[in-house]
């Protein structure tokens, strides 16, 4: 799937200013390492020096791997750092005074509401740390480049037109890739890109875009609340083919997100996290990744036997809660592991203990086992208290297309119908037997009613006992019911067989009824069914279902 997580930490040259010219032939592999060419400019990296205290820059400059600076912490009264790709180093044994981050300060605009700043057209991030009085007490200077080249690993993804999530945690390139992504997308295959930048981290502090972006369009956002307003009016207004966002961290923005892949428009953003199953556990991004086509590679396990075979790499569709919203026609390969011939089951708040108990005391502890990786369960069994308060867990499954057993308590007899379903012991389901990768979600039904009856069922249930009780059993007569709704009627009719009593149905498809007869059933007997037909004998009918060995005979108290 377009779902790029984990990206490496970019590295740059150790020696001097990264180059600006790019090569006529660029490789995927140069986005890793120190040949990777810089679009940034020389000056760019003049401009962040000059915001550090006087003595600092010419430090920084003495360092062999000032090339690859990533940013410079200056916190108050504490030795400012340097963080290079090898690690931090201290720039001068001298604190940082108020002075300092004065100076530093006023050569940048001003902070937003997310304490974000810039200079202006350059891509350098400045973040503030303030107090309870909301002084600016630190500053997080971190340098922004462009680098040319970073999404030629990536090139047949973006110009396939389908929408891209990049993950990964923080500070390892994912800006610097999607603003690669947007240049391409504008200057190489000519398309209507916008920019939604909050942070303007993408394009830059300033109303006059870094030339990094290309020919793409920048919309600055006046409020770190009004991102996914501004990324609705960006398709609303601007007709773009292509949105980029950067940094989607709440459930409005997923939802915005979305909508807009919904709408046909490309949609290239990034998310913090290490992997997929990191996104379905947030509670805000879980619709971003709602949609997902999974390619599995399944594997059936014949537990009679106790050997496993496997199945050829087939491509599953998972049910949805939420429309598609990234792309996902795109996979890397992944190794087929190799399983125990024992079924895998991962309990989630369930006792292991209790779990393999209940297999031993049912003779099959060599058929089911209990596993702590989720990724390498053929089962989950969780309790339906926990599964309500832990939605994720729904989420996580789907994406491994494992299934999910739900018991309402940890009951002997609950745990008991659980194995027997997992192991594909007892049906499930509309489908006996149903196969584990075609039912994903199996509630583990105990001997209570699902429902309490309606109003109309529980006047209906009482006119048959009346009817019964009043006239067919002391009168020997015949009672037409009143026209109710099939599914009732398939309820009164259960009743009137409690009473060991014939039924046939009558009226129209519109209005059925439902007629007691004065003939009493015999399950002794098999015979025929006399449901929907009429009374051919005084002594003798059957009724039922067709060849369910229930007839009818004549009750002696109706004589």
């Amino acid at each position: 799937s377009h779902f790029i997580s984990s990206l490496r930490p970019p590295r740059f040259p150790r020696n001097g200013i990264p180059c600006t010219a790019s090569p006529e032939i660029r490789r995927p592999s140069d986005r890793f390492y120190g040949s990777s060419p810089s679009t940034s400019r020389p000056e760019d990296l003049n401009l962040f020096l000059e915001l550090l205290p006087l003595t600092l820059p010419r430090e920084l400059y003495l360092h062999s791997e000032i090339g690859g600076l990533i940013e410079v912490v200056m916190d108050l009264g504490r030795k400012p750092l340097a963080r290079f790709p090898s690690g931090d180093w201290v720039i001068s044994e001298q604190p940082i005074a108020q002075e300092d981050l004065r100076h530093a300060i006023s050569k940048v605009g001003e902070f937003s509401d997310d304490n974000r700043s810039g200079i202006d057209r350059s891509l350098h991030r400045i973040s503030a740390i303030r107090n309870r009085k909301m002084q600016i007490i630190g500053l997080t200077c971190r340098v922004g480049r462009a680098v040319g080249g970073s999404a030629e690993i990536i090139r047949d993804l973006v110009e396939d037109g389908g929408s891209i999530l990049v993950i990964g945690p923080p500070g390892v390139g994912k800006t610097t890739l999607i603003r690669e992504i947007a240049r391409m997308l504008a200057d190489e295959f000519w398309k209507r890109v916008v920019i939604v930048d909050t942070s303007n981290e993408i394009g830059g502090d300033g109303d006059v875009p870094h030339a990094g972006i290309g020919r793409a369009r920048r919309m600055q956002v006046p409020n770190v609340n009004m991102q996914h307003g501004v990324m609705i009016e960006a398709i609303e207004n601007h007709m773009p083919e292509t949105i980029i966002i950067d940094e989607i961290g709440t459930e409005l923005e997923a939802l915005a997100a979305s909508t807009i892949a919904q709408r046909g428009v490309q949609l290239v953003g990034t998310a913090h996290g290490m992997t997929i199953e990191n996104i379905i556990k947030n509670p805000y991004l879980q619709i971003l990744v709602g949609g997902i086509e999974s390619v599995t590679l399944g594997e059936t396990s014949d537990l009679t036997n106790n050997d496993i075979t496997s199945s050829e790499i087939e491509s599953s569709k998972d049910d949805k809660d939420h429309p598609r919203t990234w792309s996902t026609n795109w996979s890397t390969s992944v190794p087929v592991m190799t399983r125990s011939s024992r079924m895998q089951v991962y309990t989630y708040k369930i006792l292991e203990a209790d779990l393999l108990q209940v297999a031993k005391v049912m003779g099959l502890e060599d058929v089911i086992d209990v596993t702590d990786d989720i990724g390498t369960a053929e089962a989950i069994l969780a309790s339906s208290s926990e599964i309500r308060q832990n939605p994720w867990i729904r989420g996580v499954a789907k994406f491994h297309h494992v299934p999910v057993f739900v018991i309402k308590s940890n009951t002997m007899a609950q745990m008991v119908k659980a194995v027997r379903m997992i192991l594909g012991l007892e049906s499930f389901g509309p489908t006996p037997k149903k196969a584990l990768n075609e039912c994903l979600d199996i509630e583990i039904e105990d001997d209570e009613p699902k429902r309490k009856p309606s109003l109309e069922e529980i006047d209906a249930l009482e006119e048959v006992r009346l009817a019964i009780e009043y006239i067919v059993i002391p009168g020997g007569e015949p009672v037409e019911l009143l026209p109710r709704r099939s599914e009732i009627i398939a309820r009164q009719l259960e009743l009137v067989q409690s009473y060991q009593l014939a039924a046939e149905k009558s009226g129209s498809d519109q209005n059925p009824r439902l007629q007691i007869l004065p003939l009493r059933l015999n399950t002794k007997k098999p015979s025929k069914s006399t449901i929907g037909r009429k009374k051919t004998s005084p002594t003798s009918m059957s009724t039922g279902d067709s060849g369910n060995g229930i007839s009818v005979t004549k009750a002696s108290y109706f004589s």
